[in-house]
């Protein structure tokens, strides 16, 4: 099946390290791919300021002045949250006025594999939590930062479904499934920590994860992308597992841009002199650097 055939994302400066991590992994994985992207200034300004550049075809639209320094709790105070949350909406119909079809992701996601999956026979795909019924009754079977479609009413569709919805721009999904044809993703795709934190069976969870075939897999199938706040300390054990993982394999690309998003920067590291072995000298030349 065949893949993508735009992504699309929507972030603030509140987010712009995972979005620059989203963009790097996605460059790794998906060369060349148009990105459609909305921000606010200083998010583009982050971007422009980068020296290495994503190997993206990025399409860049400054929209979200309106939601800059204002976190959740701020917009939910202010009654903006839905109205922000929508702006995925929006950015999905920027894209499809150009393409064919567009994937919405969340700005806090890495790429450990392309997307080669879509269905394109149908209208659009979604990704199951993955958790306890009584957390999807809450929230939603399915997550609202990771979305595939083709259809142009989409997400007009989506934007006049949350109006209703018992859970923001999530629950409105399954309104979605009901009124289009749909392709539900694999439990390779999208994996987050709620999982395991409120999953039905949190060590089955666990014990899913798995090197095979020099990949990290879920079950029998490499992960294609992680779904998760590398700064929240909820996650912190379970996005230690994909890191350790990934050290095992030697994924360094994947662990340079996830130290970029835990310390929004490249780290050097000056190694002490005098270096043993081959590199040893005198200091009278130059210092080994390395990138962490």
């Amino acid at each position: 099946m065949p893949e993508p055939s735009s992504f699309c994302t929507m972030c603030t400066h509140t987010c712009y390290f995972e979005f620059i991590g989203l963009a790097y992994s996605l460059s790794i994985h998906h060369p060349g791919a148009k990105f459609y992207c909305m921000l606010d200034t200083k998010t583009k300004e982050e971007l422009d300021s980068l020296t290495l550049k994503p190997n993206l075809n990025m399409i860049v639209k400054v929209t979200l002045d309106k939601y800059s320094n204002k976190n959740r709790n701020t917009m939910v105070h202010e009654k903006i949250w839905d109205e922000f949350q929508m702006q995925k909406a929006n950015v999905i119909k920027y894209a499809l006025e150009n393409e064919m079809d567009t994937m919405f992701l969340d700005s806090d996601i890495l790429f450990l594999n392309p997307i080669t999956c879509i269905n394109k026979t149908n209208e659009i795909a979604l990704s199951p939590h993955f958790t306890k019924k009584q957390n999807t009754n809450e929230v939603g079977y399915y997550n609202g930062g990771c979305l595939w479609t083709k259809n142009k009413n989409i997400p007009d569709d989506w934007i006049e479904f949350t109006k209703t919805s018992r859970y923001h721009d999530q629950a409105s999904l399954e309104d979605l499934a009901k009124k289009y044809s749909y392709q539900e993703f694999g439990k390779e795709i999208n994996f987050m920590p709620w999982r395991v934190i409120v999953g039905d069976n949190p060590q089955e969870v666990v014990n899913s994860i798995n090197i095979n075939n020099n990949q990290v897999n879920i079950g029998s199938k490499p992960l294609v992308f992680l779904h998760t706040h590398f700064h929240d300390q909820r996650f912190v054990q379970v996005n230690n597992i994909f890191i350790n993982a990934l050290r095992k394999l030697k994924r360094y690309k994947e662990l340079l841009i996830i130290d970029r998003i835990i310390n929004k920067n490249w780290t050097l590291k000056i190694p002490k002199q005098p270096q043993e072995g081959i590199w040893r000298h005198a200091n009278d030349s130059f210092r080994e650097l390395a990138l962490l």
